[in-house]
């Protein structure tokens, strides 16, 4: 029960019970080597044989800090609430405040019956999977108990699969209203859209109608859904999609391109999409369509290779990144791009494969016969019973080193195309960001409008998240999110019960926290207030 926070740790009353006594004791928290820690600084008395009068003094002092009335002698006995984290909450209001996403939410909702408020149960979601990733039950039974957030308290565990299966109802109209607030408000750019997409695996058997053994790298022996995500230039997550597990990305890209037009507020826009995106179908439709394209293609194609063989010098457009445009073919610019930090990283990651395939043939099959399987294999040649290196493939393949082939339809000089190709790592970021900081994984709903709503709530994360790494970037100090969020996690407030009103005491900010709210543009929270 924190009674008042110095920049030296928080103090507060503690109640410990020895037999049949309960005494009152003054502890301070602080930190040693990151870790929570607790030391009692003096030991008041028993509860039973308090002088109440020391707590009313307190009283009157904490509402002379608040201008309410003067520390006369006269005050209400105080009654003190236990400490609460308020600091990632309340950056994280902010953000949502600013998406306008209580009015949105309300907007498409109208004419539901609920018997709960389904925005703050969505928001208690969201904000639960920005902080503190898990599955709705563990939301519920451990991290909500833990903070405190208007409306919070009296969330229950089918309040929030209800309001999921609610969120992917509206989905569609969600995404289209939030675009609205990006582009108008927030600034963002959708005049470029990259897309791109993964796989996320079952926790359990999932819905039939999604679940399906896919493409998974990491876990092929588990059913998936496939998800595919757009965003903006600057990486911020406008629309998604949610496929079957065995559905190739060329399909899921053919059947997202379909909907880009109709939901993006703009009259022309570019869409960006990777080399497992690309084939001749999807290529018509789009032009079909009048969408302009940038897309990258398999350098073992002979389109590609074509185009690394033709001659032309290299213009350098940023730091580490060079392009070359090598001419037009039905209606298509091709452009060759090379980044020497990368063909170096190429270079590296092959000579150290070379070096362990190298020792595994000189010790025997014992030790060779694990890279007939993966990516290894490609360097490796059967002659009679004994593999061997294959070093024309070898050497083959150094050519490709730092390099990628693109063709485009878009009227972006070769410069704007290749910085938009080589912003496809942000969307690649953004989904590392969803597997791991942001986790929509663990899935365990069964449901497919449970699975539909619980990877909408987690790109609803992720857009938050993407908010502040966006402006912590802008401001100088670049940051993960989570990293950020966590300098914010000891800030905290406290209630205190003065009868016939309530004041909320927030600790002091650091200097570093200062500077965080200020890039963040959120304003601090004030020192007491009157609720």
């Amino acid at each position: 029960m924190v009674l008042l926070c110095y920049s030296t740790g928080r103090m507060f009353l503690k109640r410990t019970r020895s037999g049949p006594y309960c005494y009152i004791q003054l502890v301070e928290a602080y930190r040693d080597g990151g870790k929570p820690r607790q030391r009692v600084l003096a030991t008041l008395g028993r509860e039973d044989e308090l002088d109440k009068e020391r707590l009313r003094r307190l009283g009157r002092q904490l509402l002379a800090l608040a201008e309410e009335e003067p520390a006369d002698e006269a005050g209400p006995e105080v009654e003190v609430g236990a400490s609460r984290e308020v600091g990632r909450l309340w950056v994280l209001q902010q953000l949502w405040g600013e998406l306008e996403l209580d009015r949105i939410l309300d907007s498409k909702l109208r004419g539901r019956q609920f018997e709960f408020d389904v925005p703050t149960v969505l928001k208690a979601i969201v904000f639960g999977r920005v902080i503190e990733p898990s599955s709705e039950r563990a939301l519920v039974r451990e991290w909500l108990r833990r903070v405190r957030w208007p409306g919070f308290g009296s969330i229950r565990l089918h309040h929030t699969y209800r309001a999921l299966a609610a969120l992917a109802d509206i989905q569609r109209g969600l995404e289209r209203a939030l675009t609205q607030v990006l582009t108008g408000k927030l600034f963002a750019d959708v005049t470029l859209t990259l897309f791109d997409t993964t796989s996320i695996y079952f926790e359990g058997r999932g819905p039939q109608e999604l679940a399906a053994y896919g493409y998974s790298p990491t876990r092929p022996d588990r059913v998936q859904v496939r998800l595919g995500l757009l965003t903006s230039r600057e990486g911020l997550p406008l629309s998604h999609w949610v496929f079957p597990g065995n559905q190739a990305d060329p399909d899921s890209f053919a059947k997202a391109s379909q909907a880009f037009r109709s939901q993006l507020p703009v009259a022309e826009f570019t869409v960006v999409a990777d080399r497992g995106m690309v084939s001749d179908a999807n290529l018509v439709r789009l032009e079909q369509m009048g969408i302009p394209y940038i897309v990258g293609v398999r350098l073992r194609w002979q389109a590609a290779r074509q185009a690394l063989a033709s001659p032309g010098r290299y213009r350098q457009v940023r730091p580490n990144l060079f392009v070359k445009e090598i001419h037009r073919e039905a209606g298509r610019r091709v452009l060759v791009c090379f980044n020497p930090e990368a063909a170096e990283e190429d270079r590296r990651q092959r000579e150290a494969m070379v070096a362990r395939l190298e020792q595994a043939l000189a010790q025997g099959p014992s030790a060779w016969r694990q890279y007939l399987k993966g990516p290894a294999r490609r360097y490796l040649v059967t002659q009679g019973s004994r593999p061997q290196l294959d070093w024309a493939r070898i050497r083959d393949d150094a050519r490709y080193d730092g390099k990628w082939v693109l063709w485009t339809t878009s009227r972006l000089s070769s410069e704007e195309v290749a910085v938009a190709y080589k912003g496809l790592l942000e969307v690649e970021e953004s989904f590392r960001a969803l597997k791991t900081p942001l986790e929509i994984r663990p899935v365990y709903h069964w449901s497919e409008p449970g699975v539909r709503g619980h990877i909408a709530s987690a790109v609803l994360a992720l857009l938050l998240a993407r908010l502040i790494e966006q402006r912590l970037q802008r401001a100088g100090m670049p940051q993960r999110a989570r990293t950020a969020l966590a300098q914010l996690a000891d800030i905290d407030e406290v209630q205190f019960d003065l009868g016939r009103r309530k004041l909320v005491r927030t600790s002091r900010l650091t200097p570093d926290q200062r500077r965080l709210l200020e890039a963040l543009r959120v304003v601090p929270p004030a020192p007491v207030r009157v609720v």
